[in-house]
C-alpha cells in the first residue's frame, strides 16, 4: 500500500476528479473494478490507496497526460511528511494505537485474533468470531477493515447487513449477498457450483433462476423436510464456494436479524469446524438479553465450531489521540494539542462514533482554527459550542448542509433497509443531477454510504444518524412519508417482487392510521405466502399480523 501520509491529498483529489466526470462514488467503483465503500474510504481518507488501486482508477476516470501525473503524484507522499516523522502533540505518543496493515486504531488485539482465525481457517479448520458492543464502539467499522484486507489477499466475501424494522424479510440479507455474489459467476460454473442445490436456493435467491432458467421447481415435500431442503442447499453452495478459496461470511448488526435467518445460520454453523469457512458476526449488546433469539442463536453456535467472542470497548486517550489525528490528517492536525484531545475524549468517553462525529462539528464550526494548539481551561464546552450527546452532534452537523440535502435525508430515513436512487429521486421530486447532488453532499459529510451490494443503493453511515433524522420528523409528516413510500413502491406493477410486498406492507402498517391502509393486506398475505414457500414460519406469522392489523383499521 501507498504510505500513509498520501491518503487526505489523494481522497480530495479523488473526489474532485469524480464529480468533474459526473460520476456517483458507486458509478466509480464499477467502472474501476472496486467496491463502492472503498470509493468512499478513499475519499474520506480513512484507508490507504493502494497502487494498484491508483492506476485501476485513473483509467476508469480517462486520465492522460497532466493529469495523470498529478493524480499518481497526489498518491504519493509530500516531502515535508515523508522526512517529518510523528506529529507533533498528543499523537506522537500514540503511535502504537494504530496497525500497520490497515490504518485503523485500536483494535490491534482483536485484529490479531482475526487474522489468526482466517489462518486456521485456509487451512481447513474453520471458525466463528462474534463481535459484540454498544452503538458507535466501532463493530462494523472493525468488520469492514477485515474483510477488506482478507480480500486483498485472495479470500471470497460476502456481506449480509440487517436493518431495524426487516424483521418480516425472510433470509432478506443473506439471499441479497447470495444473490449479488452468483450474478458474477458465468452460469455454467454456477451450475457446477449449485449441483444438486439448485432448485431449492432458486426459491430463496431470484437471481440464481435468473441466471439459470432452465433450474426445475422443486418438488413439494413436508414443511419440515423442505425447511431442512433450503438448509442444506445454502450450506452445500457455501461449502462449494469455501473449496475454491477461504470464505469469509460478514453477519453485521444480528440484532436486527429474522428468526429464520438466525435458524439458517445454526444449522449453517454445524458444518463450519471441517471447511475454510470464517464466519464473523456483529450486534449490540445492549439490546440482546437472555430472552432474545439472537442469545439462542449464540447459545447453540458456540459448540459447533472453534468460537471466539470480542467486546469492544471505548478508545483509551492514547487511541483518541490516534484517532482524531487520522481523522484530521491534513485539515486540524497541527491544531489538536493535548488539551484539545482531552476534552473530547472526555466529552465522547471513548466512543469511536461520538469522537469522529464530535470532530467533524468543531472543524466545521471552526472552534479548532478559532483556538490554534490550545482549549481556555475557564470555558465550558457549552460555551464552546460542543453539544451534549451524539444526537445533538449529528443534529447539528445535519444544520450545516442545505435545505434540500436535508430534506432528501428525512425521505431517506422512512426506508427501514437503505435505499434506492430511483425510488429516492421519485419520492423527491427531484431530477437526477439534482439529486446526485445532495447524495455526494452527504457522502462528502459522512452521513450517508453506498451499499457494498453493488447498484445504486444507499445506507445510512450509521444507524444513530437514522434514527436522530427519523426521530426528529413531525409525527404526521413521518405518517405521510410512510404511506407515499407504499404507494411509489405498489405503482411498480403488478410484477412486485416478494421482498418488495412486505415492504409495502410494513409502510402501509407505518402509516396504518391514515384511510386506505387496508391496501397492504393484500402485500402482507403475498410475502406470507411467499415466506411459507421458503420455510420461514416466524416470517409468516409478522406478516399475518401486519395483515390482521391492517384489517381491522
Amino acid at each position: 500500500m501507498l504510505p500513509t501520509g498520501a491518503r487526505r491529498g489523494f481522497g480530495e483529489r479523488l473526489r474532485e476528479l469524480r464529480l468533474a466526470a459526473t460520476l456517483t462514488q458507486a458509478a466509480l467503483a464499477e467502472r474501476a473494478g472496486i467496491s463502492a465503500r472503498g470509493i468512499q474510504d478513499l475519499e474520506r481518507g480513512v484507508s490507504q490507496p493502494h497502487r494498484d488501486t491508483v492506476v485501476r482508477l485513473a483509467e476508469a476516470l480517462q486520465l492522460s497526460g497532466a493529469e495523470l501525473t498529478d493524480f499518481h503524484g497526489a498518491a504519493l507522499p509530500s516531502p515535508r511528511r515523508r522526512h517529518s516523522g510523528q506529529p507533533q502533540g498528543a499523537a506522537a505518543s500514540s503511535g502504537r494505537g494504530r496497525d500497520a496493515l490497515t490504518g485503523f486504531v485500536g483494535r490491534q488485539a482483536e485484529l490479531d485474533l482475526l487474522a489468526s482465525r482466517l489462518g486456521e481457517a485456509r487451512a481447513g479448520r474453520g471458525g466463528i468470531v462474534i463481535v459484540n458492543g454498544e452503538p458507535g464502539i466501532g463493530k462494523t467499522r472493525l468488520a469492514e477493515r477485515f474483510a477488506g484486507s482478507t480480500e486483498l489477499s485472495g479470500a471470497l466475501v460476502l456481506c449480509a447487513t440487517w436493518h431495524e424494522g426487516e424483521a418480516s424479510l425472510a433470509y432478506g440479507p443473506l439471499a441479497e449477498a447470495l444473490g449479488t455474489y452468483a450474478a458474477t459467476i458465468q452460469p455454467e460454473r454456477l451450475r457446477q457450483l449449485l449441483g444438486a442445490a439448485a432448485s431449492p436456493l432458486a426459491e430463496l435467491v431470484p437471481r440464481v433462476r435468473a441466471a439459470l432458467p432452465e433450474i426445475p421447481v422443486a418438488a413439494p415435500i413436508g414443511s419440515d423436510a423442505a425447511r431442512l431442503r433450503l438448509y442444506d442447499a445454502v450450506t452445500q453452495f457455501l461449502l462449494s464456494l469455501a473449496c475454491d478459496s477461504t470464505l469469509v461470511l460478514v453477519l453485521d448488526d444480528l440484532q436486527w436479524a429474522d428468526h429464520d435467518s438466525l435458524a439458517l445460520l445454526r444449522h449453517f454453523a454445524r458444518f463450519v469446524a471441517r471447511a475454510r469457512i470464517l464466519m464473523l458476526g456483529t450486534y449490540r449488546d445492549v439490546e440482546v438479553d437472555r430472552a432474545h433469539p439472537l442469545a439462542e442463536t449464540l447459545a447453540i453456535i458456540r459448540h459447533e465450531a472453534d468460537y471466539a467472542r470480542l467486546r469492544l470497548s471505548g478508545f483509551s486517550f492514547d487511541e483518541t489521540a490516534a484517532f482524531l489525528h487520522e481523522i484530521a490528517a491534513g485539515q486540524a492536525s497541527q491544531h489538536l494539542s493535548n488539551e484539545w484531545v482531552r476534552r473530547i475524549y472526555d466529552e465522547a468517553d471513548g466512543s469511536p462514533f461520538y469522537t469522529r462525529e464530535l470532530l467533524h462539528h468543531l472543524m466545521e464550526e471552526g472552534a479548532i482554527a478559532r483556538h490554534p494548539g490550545r482549549w481556555p481551561s475557564d470555558r465550558s464546552s457549552m460555551d464552546l459550542g460542543i453539544p451534549e450527546g451524539v444526537r445533538e452532534v449529528v443534529g447539528r452537523r445535519l444544520a450545516r448542509l442545505s435545505w434540500t440535502t436535508n430534506m432528501v435525508l428525512r425521505q431517506a430515513a422512512a426506508f427501514s433497509g437503505g435505499f434506492a436512487f430511483e425510488l429516492l429521486r421519485a419520492l423527491s421530486g427531484l431530477d437526477e443531477d439534482r439529486l446526485l447532488d445532495c447524495l455526494d453532499e452527504a457522502l462528502a459529510a459522512g452521513l450517508i454510504k453506498s451499499n457494498p451490494s453493488g447498484g445504486e443503493r444507499y445506507d445510512f453511515a450509521h444507524a444513530i444518524i437514522r434514527h436522530t433524522i427519523y426521530d426528529d420528523l413531525n409525527p404526521s409528516r413521518r405518517l405521510r412519508l410512510h404511506r407515499r413510500i407504499a404507494q411509489l413502491l405498489e405503482s411498480l406493477g403488478p410484477t412486485t417482487a416478494d421482498q418488495t410486498a412486505a415492504e409495502i406492507a410494513a409502510q402501509y402498517h407505518a402509516s396504518a392510521r391514515l384511510p386506505g391502509a387496508e391496501r397492504g393486506i393484500r402485500y402482507a398475505i403475498q410475502a406470507a405466502e411467499a415466506a411459507h414457500t421458503v420455510f420461514a414460519p416466524d416470517s409468516v406469522v409478522t406478516l399475518v399480523r401486519i395483515a390482521r392489523d391492517l384489517s381491522e383499521r
